[in-house]
């Protein structure tokens, strides 16, 4: 009795306080938050490439995990950079309005209540962040489900910890912050706000203590996340209007951030420079494709997603002091599986002529024969193609013969300095081998050494999360097949693809493609049509981050005004470079127009 009087008295205080606070901070015009929404009079919604409504809103928002921030103080915060709402113009970000929500929850963005949010709501991304692009032409506009969107990862995660950061100094955004706090408590309960919240609060406040396991792994992983933003910070070339980062809009590190999110943890020596971005790719017509990943480093699609989810901000408890509860984490296993086969059911995009005009009939019967003498022995693949269980080998080629930058399939296999107490063993790297990763931390050149391999360090951790994730979503042995696809894709391997066979790039499938701009496995080449020039004659610089479409060239627009540029890829930069791939620079214009043409059909 005498504890349930003093929880009574506990109660008592917080609503008195409550009340208090929310008469100081009664909500005024500073608490009101204008959502964007979706302009249905630009946007086509009827366009549609395989998802219905309900896959549709399932693939938008389906937690993986990664949520990292409590959606209420989001609400609430306020952006330094703009004095707005931080939910307000998630546009800035890449982030487009979903035209079925009303309450500020992007394409991408999930919202989760687990465990591992110690019971708070908390906000977070998942795959359609990334794969739905949108493209606008002459005031109208398509979402193209699975399309590479012009997502800001970087500046989304490192805007959110600068608002959150503001507070400290800024009375007047703690003023508001602290309006709109009690602004949605009094827009979800009405009068009763100040009984139902103090409840709640209590019983978040204990939420917190008793999964006080996952606080610590999330604090662990949040310090990482703000080491990343300070560096972010440091660069001047990743501040304002104009910023030339690396990683940006439509493009991530993701190997190199994901070391640093997962490896980094186990260590600091792990961490490195993020210097080898790769576009978001198209999500449609790979459910066959027997390797996986740009650099064809692992067969297995669900550890693929684990990876990515790890990297997009999942926290996983991996120091050695949790014990039995180590490499438990916050992905959830079925909702990975259900994103994955949500994007099987994405087809690649036709060709919208009602926006961007019809294809020129002619020339695609002349584009067609074009296609089929210089890019089909790579690009086209027929049913013979295809192994007796419907997997698909990707013609792969090296370094050497695709001649793209190298950044990606080099650093990728860079070896890992300290996997701290995973149970991995040393490899030898020969001479051969140090050569070719010397730009790696510790590797000289032409150097033999031994190492700890990416692949088989990544493959440790991952298998280790995805078997504890297994496990508390109470997944069979019989559905563990289903969902790694086994009796198709068999044994799971991760390989260092530069160093196992030398061949890390691929060519793939051309269906879509014009919905998957920029080009290159790096997003360093805008259009198709700069594609087909020599490299000396691509664009050195060019703008991401918009959504304007050029039709003619297929591809984004390179000639903006400068008021409305965001972000500039240079392709003089380290993993930027936009050279090699010289297939079809040397055919006379008249077929090259005609390819084009022929393209836009596939």
């Amino acid at each position: 009795m005498g504890l349930v009087r003093l929880a009574l008295k506990l109660f008592a205080l917080l609503v008195v306080l409550y009340i208090g606070a929310a008469l100081y901070f009664w909500p005024g015009e500073d608490a009101a938050v204008v959502y964007d929404q979706a302009d249905t009079k630009v946007l086509d919604l009827a366009y549609s490439n395989g998802l219905d409504s309900v896959r549709k809103a399932e693939f938008y928002h389906t937690s993986q995990g990664s949520e990292i921030f409590p959606i209420r103080f989001l609400r609430a915060l306020t952006d330094p950079k703009t004095g707005k709402p931080f939910m307000q113009d998630l546009e800035r970000f890449g982030l487009m309005p979903d035209p079925d929500r009303t309450d500020g929850l992007a394409v991408g963005l999930t919202v989760a209540k687990t465990d591992f949010t110690a019971g708070l709501e908390l906000v977070g991304i998942t795959c359609a962040a990334c794969h739905t692009g949108e493209f606008r032409y002459k005031g109208k506009g398509v979402r193209v489900d699975g399309a590479p969107n012009m997502f800001d990862m970087q500046a989304f995660y490192a805007d959110m910890v600068g608002a959150a950061k503001a507070l400290e100094t800024d009375s007047e955004m703690r003023r508001q912050f602290a309006e709109r706090l009690f602004a949605q408590a009094y827009g979800e309960y009405g009068l009763f706000a100040p009984i139902i919240r103090p409840a709640i609060l209590l019983g978040q406040a204990v939420g917190l203590v008793t999964h006080w396991d996952a606080i610590k792994a999330r604090l662990s992983l949040a310090k990482v996340i703000q080491k990343a933003v300070e560096i972010r910070n440091a660069k001047p070339e990743c501040q304002g209007p104009n910023a030339q980062c690396t990683s940006g809009f439509g493009r991530l590190d993701a190997f190199n951030g994901t070391r640093n999110f997962i490896l980094a943890q186990l260590s600091e020596d792990n961490r490195v420079e993020l210097n080898a971005p790769s576009k978001f790719p198209p999500v449609w017509s790979f459910s066959n494709y027997r390797w996986v990943e740009w650099t064809l480093n692992t067969n297995s699609v669900m550890e693929r997603n684990f990876t990515e989810t790890m990297g997009a901000g999942a926290t996983v408890k991996l120091a050695k002091e949790f014990g039995d509860a180590r490499f438990t984490s916050s992905i959830p296993a079925r909702n990975m599986h259900k994103l994955e086969q949500l994007s099987y059911y994405i087809s690649p995009p036709i060709w919208p002529a009602r926006l961007f005009g019809p294809v020129d009939e002619k020339l695609v019967l002349v584009g067609e024969a074009v296609f089929a003498a210089n890019c089909a022995g790579c690009h086209h693949y027929g049913p013979q193609d295809y192994e007796a269980n419907g997997l698909l080998n990707l013609r792969s080629f090296s370094l050497e013969q695709v001649g793209t930058d190298p950044g990606a399939a080099l650093t990728v296999a860079c070896p890992v300095p300290n996997p701290a107490d995973l149970p991995v063993k040393k490899r030898a790297y020969s001479a051969e081998e140090a050569t070719i990763l010397q730009n790696c931390k510790g590797v000289e050149a032409g150097k033999p050494f031994e190492g700890y391999a990416f692949a088989e360090v990544v493959a440790t951790a991952v298998n280790a999360v995805k078997a504890k994730a297994y496990a508390a979503d109470k997944v069979t042995p019989e559905e563990v097949l289903q969902f790694e696809d086994t009796a198709r894709r068999g044994k799971i391997y991760w390989r260092d693809t530069v160093l196992a066979d030398g061949k890390p790039y691929a060519a793939r499938p051309l269906h879509g493609v014009w919905a998957a701009a920029p080009y290159l496995h790096n997003g360093s080449v805008p259009t198709l049509a700069d594609l087909l020039k020599p490299p000396a004659e691509r664009p050195k610089t060019f703008p991401l981050g918009h959504r304007d479409y050029d039709p003619a060239k297929v591809g984004f627009v390179t000639d903006l005004p400068a008021d409305k540029v965001k972000y500039t890829v240079d392709t003089t930069k380290t993993g930027n470079g936009n050279g090699g791939h010289l297939f079809g620079t040397d055919l006379p214009d008249d077929q090259k127009a005609a390819l084009l043409e022929y393209l836009k059909t596939l």
